[in-house]
């Protein structure tokens, strides 16, 4: 329950996912238990954060493909969607790994189910509200995974398309990001030095 040491990234989504996975495999467990366990045998615990990463990407890619096939009634964009981050060597090379890559992946796919479904016939006139902070809590989700995935999260900005939508948009994500980087409060002034 400290600050995590490296912040770069500043990554913390992985680092959380990581402390949850491993306390959920040692329930009970003290601090010192566990630190010896993760010392003693690293890469039996970067298989488990890495298996986690796999999962949830596997979740994540299977609801996109669930809001494909309600969104576009046909099998053809599901496999499309579904296909697209096969087709990047970095995510076949990275997005397995316990660091931030694998967590883009996750919000990335993410972003596309929240695109899919938006892009329903009248939704967003039903619901722009929820879509704007929707939109948010993934950005903030991602930019806490890694400050240069920022540029990806304009997309929603064109999609909303007003100012109202677009400033609730953008109040999500801050307070977002906020939120998902809350475990590093200890070390705010060493991220902000860093993106400076």
């Amino acid at each position: 329950l400290r600050p995590p040491g490296h912040i770069p990234h500043p990554g913390v989504t992985v680092e959380m996912l990581g402390v949850a996975a491993i306390w959920l495999r040692h329930p009970g467990a003290n601090t010192e238990e566990i630190t010896t366990w993760v010392l003693s045998n690293p890469e039996y615990y970067l298989s488990l954060i890495s298996t986690t990463i796999i999962i949830l990407n596997g979740i994540a890619l299977w609801a996109l493909g669930i809001a494909a096939r309600r969104a576009f009634g046909s099998f053809l964009p599901v496999v499309a969607l579904q296909a697209a981050p096969f087709m990047s060597t970095l995510v076949l090379k990275h997005g397995y790994l316990p660091k931030p890559e694998g967590m883009l992946v996750f919000a990335t796919l993410a972003l596309m189910t929240v695109t899919v479904l938006a892009l329903r016939p009248d939704a967003m006139e039903r619901r722009p509200v929820a879509f704007a902070i929707a939109f948010g809590v993934i950005a903030g989700f991602g930019v806490a995974t890694k400050l240069t995935a920022a540029p990806i999260y304009l997309i929603p900005l064109v999609l909303l398309g007003n100012l109202r939508l677009n400033v609730i948009y953008g109040l999500s994500a801050a307070m977002a990001l906020f939120i998902f980087t809350l475990p590093a409060f200890g070390v705010y002034p060493e991220i902000l030095a860093y993106v400076k």
